[in-house]
């Protein structure tokens, strides 16, 4: 029965439908996505805008830095209620079905190859007993129904589950979140379809968009987002949910099996802007059944890759 499950959770984690535009944004093929010329994209073509990070903050070593986990949750899973302490407003409404073993970003991996808290209880970390703090993302999938709950600074108190904004996705259908909503990401975009999963390093090609953090980001979000999180007007800084797209021309051959799935994924889907953060960090699921790859993402420069846009299916908002 397990077995049976978890063959038909992967085929699902391929996601053919994402809640966010039709075809979803996610899996579309960028080979019709025109470049910009924009300030911006001369920047990205002349390397100003650094390198790929994996995780690794811009001045110090460059590190193995993990950050989404995910649970999955069958269709019977008991729900309970989540306090929503900073937006309510833009939050969808509970209960929320939230098993007790729900990990926070970075269980485990990140933190059984950290050099503090490696002997740290997952009932610790949901508590946040240590006071890590951070954004403490909970991810949370349920194949069956499709559904996705996704939470922001979530922590387990002694009675309840809290967390700062809470956002549901209905994987069934093309629906977004409503124009000017945040998400667990400022774009106002699931986290869990740009992750890049072990399955999808096994299969050679990460078949989706993935998510990447900027530090700076412009007072403007592109479709697919669906909201911004700077004050910035800057025209040389990306836009929530700008895309960048690994050029066609640039070669894989020198790299592992598991950065060329990535790589591939990046020449195909690109990558979207989803949050303020870490300069240039995509995120992989904490599964510490994937090797270490920040040194050769480290060898992708901003030069190799071109700002796009997608055919005039969505719109862009500027306030």
């Amino acid at each position: 029965e397990f077995r049976e499950f978890r063959h038909r959770l992967q085929r699902r984690l391929q996601l053919p439908s994402l809640g966010l535009v039709e075809p979803p944004s996610w899996e579309a093929h960028t080979r019709h996505h025109r470049r910009l010329r924009t300030t911006l994209a001369v920047r990205a073509s002349r390397g100003e805008l650094r390198g790929l990070r994996h995780g690794a903050p811009l001045l110090d070593p460059l590190q193995r830095q993990n950050d989404m986990a995910f649970v999955i949750v069958p269709p019977s899973q008991k729900r309970i209620a989540v306090e929503i302490t900073h937006y309510p407003g833009e939050s969808d409404k509970g209960p929320f079905p939230i098993p007790d073993a729900m990990p926070i970003e970075g269980w485990p991996a990140t933190f059984r190859r950290g050099q503090t808290h490696r002997d740290m209880t997952l009932r610790e970390l949901q508590e946040d007993f240590h006071k890590i703090g951070g954004d403490r993302h909970a991810l949370v999938v349920d194949p069956t129904n499709r559904m996705l709950y996704e939470f922001y600074i979530a922590r387990r108190g002694k009675t309840a589950w809290q967390a700062a904004q809470a956002s549901v996705f209905d994987l069934k259908t093309n629906r977004m979140r409503p124009d000017g909503w945040t998400s667990t990401d400022a774009a106002g975009l699931p986290v869990f379809p740009t992750v890049v999963r072990y399955d999808e390093l096994r299969r050679g090609i990460v078949e989706h968009a993935m998510r990447v953090t900027i530090r700076n980001t412009r007072r403007a979000y592109v479709f697919p987002a669906r909201h911004h999180a700077s004050r910035h007007e800057n025209e040389t800084y990306p836009r929530m949910g700008e895309r960048f797209r690994l050029k066609p021309d640039f070669d894989i051959g020198s790299f592992s099996p598991e950065v060329k799935a990535i790589l591939r994924g990046l020449k195909r889907y690109g990558m979207l802007v989803a949050d303020n953060g870490i300069e240039w960090a995509i995120s992989v699921s904490p599964d510490p059944r994937i090797p270490s790859l920040h040194e050769e993402l480290s060898k992708i420069r901003g030069s190799d890759f071109e700002v796009v846009i997608a055919p005039p299916v969505g719109e862009s908002r500027e306030d």
